[in-house]
Order: structure tokens, then C-alpha cells, then sequence
């Protein structure tokens, strides 16, 4: 008997059992990592090229979209948090594939009958195994089930690889949008203030009253009020778009941010409707994961089927009885008398269903919001192509007031007066730029796949396979 026990102990000695290994959270050591995140990491380097984007030199100037985005999803804590739980997920398929552990148990029995005390002990030891047998295919089952849950995950994280992009594109426009708000502002205000010098000459000449002179003066004031808003915007858009490539603000102070990518918009007649559309309700993000959902719970319901039929044990076992060797070999199953796991099937046929109806729910809004969204961008091309169309006749009439100026015609009044305008019809123009492009970003989100390259090509949208491998095996933020 001291044999088998020994015997079973070093079983379990030698059985690989993982051990613990304690990983303190240190929020003093996490904070500075985060505060040392710079756009000089050779990490990002690699991670860059290994996404086409090989710059001639390191660190980068001159930083445009395309380059934060990619420094978004390298840096991204939402990435980060996503990826575990995608890495829960590959965890779970293993926790399905295994298959239930045998047990053993040990037992005394006293003999009150004994025919030789002097001679024989009165206590029976003896130990038993129970081992479990699955049927019905429930470990294969579970498996299944468990991959789609994986794959679902992995969908979300291409959802949230979107999202980082969607917020960093809206925060970058936001940034430019301040720009050039305030380079109008500053230009504004510089003619404004020419003008009111005009009209002080023209004061203290006796030409005008006082009044036209005030005018002028309020009129600067105000747009000097106008560029105050405009450089304090501007200051919090570049904080805001700094936090969506996850870094500090810090680390944009050295680098030139080009705005090449936003600075015209595509023909809405370019982009191909139909294909968007039907690319849209087929692969977008949360759609595949939608539909990995719905092929798991499907898997739910064929397991809760399975487990009507009940799991079979083996029980054998050994007993040492006043010197006599005792085996016994036992089998038992439960009894599905009382219910047949009716209740647990009727759930997940529920939850079947629901997954459908979520699904096509979620179809429907897609194609509604595509519809929307297309909509809104065709109008707001129009209304920045007349405003481009504006923009060039307003810049040929400020280029006639020069020529009237030189030649004599019109005084230095009429051609500020000119400038003023041409300043209005920019800012005009600045909106409708940033309004079109706000009106794609919903598209390029309602479709879920980049529209328009940095080049300004517009793309026609590929079907989605290996989705984001890149992501979920790529860099981790530090």
C-alpha cells in the first residue's frame, strides 16, 4: 500500500505544475513610461516600415496622417486592453480542449467482525478512481464554440484598430481646422488694423468723425478677440491629437505636422456607392463579429443537446482487508429522469435568436447609416466646390483692385476693404473644406475601410481576409 501512495505522490511531484510568479503594479513606473513616449522610438521605426512607411530619416520632421495613425496603433492603451482580451479568448480555447481529470479518493472501514484480533487488524484501507468519459462529442463542441468567441474578439480588436484611427483622423482635422483658422485670423486682423490706421489719418485730417474711427477700432478688437479663441482652440486640438497617438503633448513640439492628406476632398461621383455598400454589410468589423457571435451560439446550442445525454464514470478500485487484496470496478451515470436539460436548451435557443436579430438589426443601421452618410457628403461636396469656384473668382477681383490701385483708380481703402473679403471667402472656404472632410470620415466609418489615400486617390474597398493580423501580434505599448 506505501508503494502505490509513494507512487502517486511523485506523479504530482513530476507533473509540471506552473508556478506563481508575482507582478507588483508600480503606478509611479507606469506614469513615467508614459510621460517618456517620444516619436524617436526605434520600436516605432520598425513598426512603421514594417507598414511601408520607411522614412529617408529618424527621427521624422514631418509627421502627416497616414504616419500618426500608424503611431496610434503602436502606442494605443485601448489596443493594449483590447489584446487581452483577444488573448483571454486563445486562452479559453484551451480551457475548452481539456478534458475533465480523473480523481482519487481514500477510505478506512473498521471490521467490527473480526475472527483473529490477536492476529489481524480490524481496519480495511483502500483508495478509489473515478474516471470520467465525455460523450456525445461535448469537448469538440466546446472547442468550436470557443474559437468563434476568439474569432468575435478578433474582429473587436480590428474594431477598436478602427476607432484609434477614426479618432485620431477627427482630432487631426481638428488640429488643422485650428490652424488655419487662426493664419486667417492673424491675416484678418493685420488688415483690419491698416484699415483702422486709415481711418485714424483720415480723422485727425477732419476728413470723417470720430465714428468711423471707433467703428474701425471695435472692428479689430473684436477680431483680435476672434484670434485669442482661435490660437486657444487651436493649443487644446493639439493636446487632444497628441492623446490619440498616445503620447504626450510634448512629444509633438518638435515635429512638422503636414496637412497635405486633408486638403482637398474627392468628387462624391468617385466613390463607388454600390460597392460601399454591399463591402460595407458584408465585412465591416462589427458585422463579422456579429456574425462569430451568432456561429457560437449556434455551437452553445449544440453543446446544451449534447449535454442531454448524460457523461459516463468509471469507478475502480482497491481495498486491503485484514491481509486479503480487494478489487472493485464500478460504473455509473446520471439518470435524466427529472429534466433533460430542457431549461439550459431553451436558453440558448433564446440566445440563438437573439444573436439573429442583432445581426440583421445591425445590417439594417449599416446600410442606413451608409445612405446618410453618402448623402450628407454629396452635399457637402457641393457646397465646397462652390465655394472653391467663390474662392477663385474673389482672388481674380482682388488681383483687378491691385491693378485699379497701381494704376490710381481706387484708393488703399477699397483694395483692404478687397482683402477683407478675400479673407471672409477663405474662412468659407476653410469650413466647407472641413465639413466635407468631417462628411467622409462618418462615410469612411459607416463603411469601415479608408476611402481616400494620402495621395487623395480615392479606394475602392477591398474584401476583408486575415483581419488585422498585424495587430494582434504586433508591438505592445511599453
Amino acid at each position: 500500500m506505501r508503494r502505490q501512495i509513494s507512487l502517486i505522490a511523485l506523479l504530482f511531484l513530476i507533473g509540471g505544475c506552473v508556478s506563481y510568479h508575482p507582478q507588483p503594479l508600480l503606478p509611479g513606473k507606469t506614469a513615467d513610461s508614459l510621460e517618456s513616449r517620444t516619436l524617436d522610438d526605434p520600436g516605432l521605426r520598425l513598426f512603421l516600415a514594417i507598414h511601408g512607411r520607411k522614412p529617408n530619416r529618424w527621427p521624422e520632421r514631418s509627421w502627416d496622417l497616414a504616419d500618426l495613425t500608424l503611431v496610434a496603433l503602436y502606442e494605443s492603451p485601448d489596443l493594449y486592453v483590447q489584446r487581452t482580451y483577444m488573448d483571454l479568448s486563445v486562452a479559453g480555447i484551451t480551457t475548452a480542449g481539456q478534458r475533465p481529470n480523473p480523481s482519487l479518493s481514500f477510505f478506512t472501514a473498521l471490521n467490527s467482525i473480526v475472527i483473529a484480533p490477536e492476529e489481524t487488524s480490524p481496519w480495511a484501507l483502500g483508495m478509489l478512481f473515478d474516471l470520467p468519459f465525455e460523450t456525445a462529442g461535448k469537448r469538440g463542441i466546446r472547442i468550436r464554440e470557443a474559437r468563434k468567441l476568439s474569432e468575435a474578439e478578433r474582429f473587436r480588436l480590428g474594431q477598436t484598430a478602427w476607432n484609434v484611427r477614426s479618432r485620431v483622423r477627427r482630432r487631426f482635422l481638428a488640429y488643422v481646422l485650428g490652424i488655419r483658422r487662426t493664419q486667417n485670423l492673424e491675416e484678418e486682423v493685420q488688415v483690419r488694423a491698416r484699415i483702422l490706421r486709415i481711418w485714424q489719418q483720415r480723422y485727425r485730417s477732419g476728413e470723417v468723425s470720430a465714428i468711423k474711427e471707433d467703428s474701425a477700432r471695435i472692428d479689430l478688437e473684436r477680431a483680435r478677440l476672434s484670434l485669442n479663441s482661435a490660437r486657444e482652440q487651436e493649443a487644446a486640438a493639439r493636446v487632444a491629437l497628441a492623446q490619440a497617438t498616445g503620447l504626450p503633448e510634448k512629444a509633438l513640439d518638435s515635429v512638422r505636422i503636414s496637412c497635405s492628406d486633408v486638403e482637398e476632398a474627392p468628387s462624391a461621383d468617385l466613390l463607388p456607392a454600390p460597392s460601399v455598400q454591399r463591402a460595407a454589410l458584408i465585412n465591416r468589423l462589427d458585422i463579422r463579429e456579429a456574425l462569430a457571435r451568432y456561429a457560437a451560439s449556434e455551437e452553445a446550442l449544440r453543446l446544451e443537446i449534447a449535454n442531454q445525454y448524460p457523461n459516463v464514470h468509471l469507478g475502480p478500485g482497491y481495498a486491503f482487508d485484514q491481509g486479503d487484496n480487494m478489487w472493485a470496478l464500478s460504473f455509473s451515470v446520471p439518470l435524466p429522469i427529472l429534466n433533460q436539460n430542457q431549461g439550459p436548451i431553451a436558453e440558448a435557443k433564446a440566445r440563438r435568436t437573439q444573436a439573429y436579430a442583432l445581426f440583421t438589426a445591425l445590417q439594417f443601421q449599416v446600410m442606413g447609416q451608409i445612405e446618410l452618410s453618402l448623402a450628407h457628403y454629396r452635399g457637402a461636396i457641393q457646397t465646397f466646390n462652390t465655394t472653391r469656384n467663390l474662392l477663385v473668382r474673389q482672388k481674380a477681383y482682388q488681383r483687378m483692385i491691385g491693378r485699379r490701385f497701381e494704376e490710381g483708380e481706387v484708393d488703399r481703402l477699397a483694395l483692404l476693404d478687397a482683402q477683407l473679403i478675400l479673407v471672409a471667402t477663405k474662412r468659407s472656404h476653410l469650413a466647407a473644406l472641413m465639413n466635407a472632410q468631417k462628411t467622409l470620415e462618418s462615410l469612411e466609418d459607416a463603411v469601415q475601410v479608408p476611402l481616400v489615400g494620402s495621395s487623395g486617390r480615392v479606394h475602392r474597398p477591398p474584401a476583408r481576409k486575415n483581419i488585422n493580423r498585424s495587430l494582434s501580434h504586433g508591438p505592445r505599448p511599453k
